[in-house]
């Protein structure tokens, strides 16, 4: 079997175990409210790992590690990351409150029932319990499948199109439709950078950023919450449109770096290996559908429980 059919399949694999996961998590019998920490910790051990790690790792088992990413970089390379993943935090955030503002102003809903619900970071403990589960295992095991095993799967595929394969796998795989856009957005810089450096470490650094950023402005917005009154549609579209205008002056000019630093000492036959393009076969292209049918159709069905007020069927009271 092909390195591009062991993709595909290793994908429709990680997306069974990713919906069997999120129902042995929901029927975990843990409250999400009461017990924020120890719900994500069973998150990171079941979805995380059982069900994103786990497949990739049996997909590389027996593989040369730096065929899919694992190799050193720079330090160079690991400062511009870091900006990276302030600039994609900016970026990302801002076109995540555009298309989320823009929804809840057509469909006149308040849709934050659809984001993900951080735990608090009030106590030490719970401040670097928070940063592992949210932050560092996230970014590693995420990234080991997306931009590792599967790009660097699809790398023959050309680099558009390995790119984009993954960068829309991945957010269906994240299961939030409004959300989608940012998900893409993010996802195509991650692919990106893995492609230039031929490393996946540069994107568990910029995606750890990202992560981390969230985590901790999201926590400190959240205490001074009830304080200030609520911002009009006006004051959050421009807030959004600062946030994607700074977010892509930090990429530009981060991310140029960063691309010309990858590319110093490239040979011309690794430039030519990655401009070979090769169609997808059968083998690959169906399990791939399939998986990304059932993450846009699970996607979809969550999207409409969270319009459906079901209290005016009797269901709840």
């Amino acid at each position: 079997m092909s390195v591009n059919s062991r993709a595909g399949k290793t994908f429709l694999i990680a997306v069974i175990l990713y919906i069997a996961a999120s129902i042995i998590v929901g029927f975990s019998g843990v409250d999400a409210e009461s017990e924020p920490i120890k719900m994500y910790a069973i998150n990171a051990l079941v979805t995380q790992v059982g069900a994103i790690l786990l497949p990739s790792i049996v997909m590389m088992r027996g593989q040369d590690p730096v065929r899919y990413g694992f190799k050193r970089i720079s330090f160079g390379q690991v400062l511009l990351s870091v900006l990276i993943g302030i600039g994609l935090f900016l970026a990302v955030t801002g076109i995540n409150s555009l298309f989320t503002t823009a929804a809840e102003e057509v469909l006149g809903q308040d849709l934050s029932e659809m984001s993900t619900q951080l735990p608090p970071m009030d106590t030490p403990f719970n401040a670097v319990a928070s940063v592992v589960l949210i932050a560092i295992i996230p970014a590693v095991t995420e990234e080991v499948l997306f931009r590792g095993a599967m790009l660097n799967s699809w790398r023959r595929l050309g680099r558009r199109r390995a790119i984009w394969l993954t960068s829309i796998t991945f957010a269906l795989m994240h299961v939030q439709p409004v959300s989608m856009p940012a998900f893409l957005f993010i996802a195509y810089f991650l692919g990106a950078m893995s492609y230039e450096s031929g490393s996946t470490v540069p994107c568990m650094i910029a995606h750890f950023m990202n992560n981390a950023i969230s985590l901790v402005l999201t926590w400190i917005a959240g205490r001074g919450a009830e304080e200030g009154s609520a911002a009009s549609f006006s004051e959050l579209m421009h807030a959004a449109l600062l946030y994607v205008a700074i977010g892509l002056a930090i990429l530009g000019i981060s991310y140029g770096l960063f691309k010309q630093l990858c590319r110093k000492g490239r040979t011309e036959e690794t430039d030519a290996q990655k401009c070979e393009n090769v169609h997808m076969g059968m083998r690959e292209a169906v399990p791939l559908a399939i998986a990304c049918a059932m993450l846009a159709l699970l996607g979809v069905a969550s999207f409409m429980v969270t319009l459906i007020d079901f209290s005016q069927f009797g269901v709840v009271q």
